[in-house]
Formats: structure tokens, sequence, C-alpha cells
């Protein structure tokens, strides 16, 4: 991957074609984009089918403006489920002709939700100096709802091993808090549904080997705030998270084994470039957009078969499945009125707080009433959510 990125980077003639759209961490499909538009003839036409991230992502910002400097006949919204099987993500259909638009110029944009060409879900025609990539929502989730990713910052947790290879993500482990070892810690296999197995503690902080000496710190900021934290690689297709608001002493910190969620708008004003400058318009969007949703209500959501049989997994080898972050994204997320999300918050929190008292020891008579108030919960919530899916189509 190293050499493809320096190859296009530097060697010529791809360097020239590709200068300037080349940002952040950019994706393979940016550099074709962009040759496609350079080596055709003018007045040739362009067809791509590429990930839907070119429609949002900072990184793909650089080709988008290129694109729309160009003439942009169609952009198709497809629904990467349904069109591929065995894929997990959306896609993209560009198609655009070499040259500037004309006055008047009108794009057309279509939505797949099913099999192309059968599965038209609608098209308009939109002025090209108003039109804007983005789609409303992901179309492998209902028409009314929201993906996970446009309510949360959705990102791995830090790559604890040593920059330097002196040492590794157990050296900076204590089963105990001392003073060396001050942050609670979780890796993915330590979170459960609503709480953590257990925590682990972690030697974090100014002067302490994290985050200064760790090849994959983040960003601080991560982990000074209310966030969810996904288990990644699982056993089944559920998702697994818990809801980190600081109960724990302070907040949790984790490794790339878990995937973290910080809503847009508790991270505003912050300065990263995984995040676009704080003042981008799309950025500004999501933290008004985010604020609109309760981090219990999200808790509770993502916790439910309804939204994981909503959800792609990554089906690794055998009984391994994988929830990368790009896939925790995707989740979608039900509009619901205040009264819906207060009444799935209240079912998360007590969940949560049964889950917290299943963690202990208990003679096996109270333990049985617990586990039956659980499940009794449990089937509340998944109604509920399910209700929610249906509701939203």
């Amino acid at each position: 991957m190293k050499e493809y990125r320096d190859a296009v980077k530097n060697q010529l003639p791809l360097r020239e074609g590709v200068e300037g759209v080349l940002q952040k961490k950019w994706d393979l499909y940016v550099p074709f984009v962009a040759l496609a538009l350079e080596w055709a003839k003018p007045g040739g036409k362009v067809g791509l089918l590429v990930s839907a991230s070119i429609e949002s992502a900072p990184f793909a910002e650089a080709i988008r403006n290129r694109l729309l400097r160009h003439t942009l006949l169609e952009a198709a919204h497809l629904n990467g489920k349904a069109l591929f099987p065995g894929t997990v993500v959306d896609n993209t259909v560009v198609l655009a002709r070499k040259g500037v638009p004309p006055p008047g110029h009108q794009v057309l944009r279509r939505r797949f939700a099913g099999q192309f060409p059968g599965g038209l879900q609608g098209e308009e025609r939109v002025l090209a100096g108003g039109f804007r990539f983005a789609r409303r929502v992901s179309l492998a989730a209902e028409s009314e709802c929201v993906p996970l990713g446009e309510i949360c910052y959705v990102s791995c947790g830090m790559f604890l091993h040593a920059r330097d290879k002196g040492f590794k993500v157990e050296d900076l482990l204590a089963e105990a808090q001392d003073p060396h070892h001050p942050r609670p810690y979780v890796d993915g296999s330590l979170i459960d549904p609503f709480v953590p197995k257990r925590l682990r503690w972690l030697e974090y902080g100014p002067g302490l080997r994290a985050p200064a000496q760790v090849y994959g710190p983040t960003f601080p900021e991560l982990w000074d705030r209310d966030k969810l934290l996904f288990q990644r690689i699982l056993r089944k297709p559920l998702h697994e998270a818990v809801w980190d608001r600081g109960q724990y002493g302070c907040f949790l910190t984790a490794n790339h084994t878990a995937t973290v969620a910080v809503r847009w708008c508790d991270l505003k004003g912050v300065r990263n470039r995984q995040l676009g400058e704080p003042h981008h318009r799309e950025r500004l969007r999501k933290e008004v957009l985010s604020r609109g949703y309760d981090m219990g209500y999200l808790l509770g959501i993502v916790n439910t078969e309804a939204a994981s049989r909503r959800s792609g997994f990554h089906y690794v080898s055998g009984e391994v499945i994988e929830a990368s972050p790009n896939l925790v994204k995707t989740i979608p997320i039900p509009r619901a009125s205040p009264s819906e999300e207060r009444r799935v918050r209240r079912l998360a929190l007590a969940l949560e707080g049964l889950a917290r008292k299943l963690s202990l020891d208990r003679a096996p008579l109270a333990r049985q009433r617990l586990l039956t108030r659980q499940a009794a919960l449990k089937e509340a919530l998944e109604r509920l959510v399910e209700d929610l899916y249906r509701s939203k189509r």
C-alpha cells in the first residue's frame, strides 16, 4: 500500500494528474477519478463506480470540487449490500463530461435502494451551482434513518505499541489503578452490551509512555468526553457497545480493537485534520444534527438486534466477524419523537444498571431474578426499536 501511494504521489505522469487532490488519508479511488478526468479528451465522458465516501468524506473534498469544475452529468446513489452480495458499504456512480458546465446545467441525481437498475427509488435534477454530493441517509438504512457517522465522529481506538518497538500494549497495563496507571481502559474483548466485563488500567498521561510514545495515540479529545465504545471483533453479527460518560472515575481509554463514537457537537471547536476545519460547512451541519440525538438513546438503539439486522458486518473467517469503524458509521439510527427517545433511554439505562448488578457475585436466586428482569427489558427495547424502524420506512 505504501509503495502504491508513493508511486501515485511521486512518479510522472501520475504526479501531475493527481496534484492537489491527495488529501488526508485518501482512499485508493481518488487518483483514479483524478486521472480519468485528466486523461479524457475535451468533451469526453468519464464514468466510475466508487465508494460512497466520495460524497462526504473530508479526504474526498478536493476530488468532489474537481468533478464539479467539469460537467457532472449524473450522480447515482447505490445500496452496496443489494448491488454486490457480501459487500458492506454503499456506492456512488459518477458520470461526467470533461469541460466547463454550460449555463443552467442540471445534474441528474438518482437513488437506488435495491438491485441496479430495477431498484430505482427516486430521481431529481439539480442545478449544478447548487449541487451537493452527500445523500441524506445511507441507502442501506431505512429512508427516515440517519447513519451513526452523521451523528458521531467514529474512529478506531489507540494503537498502543511503541513507535520504536520498545514496549508492547501489555507493558502499559495493570489490573489495579496506581500512580503509573491512572486511566481506566478497555479493549474490544472487554466490551459487552451496556457495560464492560471489567476494567484494566492504562499508563496514560503527562510524563508517561502513553500517549507520547505510542504508535497511534489518536487525538486526546476522544478520551476526555462522552462516547460510545463498540466491540470490533464479534462472534455473532450483533453490535455490543457501552456509553462512557465518566462514571468509572474518569473517562475510559481503549485500543484499536474497540471503536469509539463521539457526537460531532461534543467535538465542537476541536482542531484535528481527521475532523476537518472547525468552521467547515459539512462539519457544522453534523454538529447541529447531532445535538438532536441523546447518547442514552443511541446506546439503546445500537445494542438491539433490530439495529444489527440493518447493519453491515465483515465476515472475516470461521466464527470471526468484524464491525470496523466504517461499518459502525453506517448503523441506521431512526428518528424518534421526544417521548420515544425518552423511552429508549430509560430502557437502555435500566439494562445498563442490571448488567452492572449481574457483573457482581450474587446468590443464585437473586441472580435469576435479575436475569428474568433483564430478559423482559430487552424484549421491550427490541419491540420499541423495531417499531421505530418500521415506522420510518
